[in-house]
This record gives C-alpha cells, sequence and structure tokens, in this order.
C-alpha cells in the first residue's frame, strides 16, 4: 500500500512538472498594434499607382511612401512582456563560421528569401 502512495506522489510531482508553459499567443497576426490598418494602406496606394504609368518614377515613388508607411506598423503595447511562442522559418542572413550573427524569422516558407531555379 505504502509503495502505491508513493508511486502516486511521484506521478503527482512528475504531471506538475512537465506541462509546457502557458503561451499568451501564438500567431504573429496578434503581435502588431491593433490601430495599424495595413490593407487600408495598401488599398490607398494601390489605388495612386493605377493613376500612374507602370515603370514610370512617380510609380516608384508612390512605392517608396507606402514602404515608408509599412514601416511605421508597431507593437502591440498590450504583449509587452507576455510569453509567446511563434512558429516560422530562419533564414541566416549573416554568418562567421558556425555562428550566425543575423536572421530573418519568416511566418511561413512562401515569405522566405529565396533564389528560383535557373
Amino acid at each position: 500500500m505504502i509503495n502505491k502512495i508513493i508511486f502516486f506522489l511521484i506521478c503527482l510531482v512528475f504531471i506538475g512538472c512537465s506541462h509546457l508553459p502557458n503561451y499568451d499567443i501564438d500567431d504573429w497576426t496578434k503581435l502588431i498594434d491593433p490601430n495599424f490598418h495595413q490593407e487600408e494602406i495598401v488599398n490607398f496606394y494601390t489605388n495612386k499607382v493605377k493613376k500612374v504609368q507602370e515603370g514610370s518614377i512617380e510609380e516608384s515613388k508612390i512605392y517608396a511612401q507606402l514602404q515608408k508607411e509599412l514601416k511605421k506598423a508597431g507593437n502591440d503595447k498590450n504583449m509587452d512582456k507576455k510569453s509567446v511562442m511563434l512558429k516560422g522559418y530562419i533564414v541566416p542572413i549573416d554568418t562567421q563560421k558556425d555562428k550566425v550573427n543575423k536572421f530573418l524569422f519568416f511566418p511561413n516558407q512562401a515569405a522566405c528569401i529565396h533564389v528560383p531555379a535557373s
């Protein structure tokens, strides 16, 4: 009987120690400031681009403005100091021997940098 009780107590200890941490989010989009409306910005500049000649200097300027607006996207401050777990793909961009100094982290394979087969 004592062996069963000891076994039960040991099982409880392992069950209590083996749980995964509770992550507040697991979705990349929840990290973006909810007041940032990317779709509206892209639609605005898409309409501007349609009014100019393709390949023109004006088109390049519009795309530069679009990039500037998109870079204003901030993090959702409500996520500060919260535990998150994000799935994604790492692409090293600066390495020295076996050490990665800089990398890009992408939410899916389609977003990674690659060179099409020639």
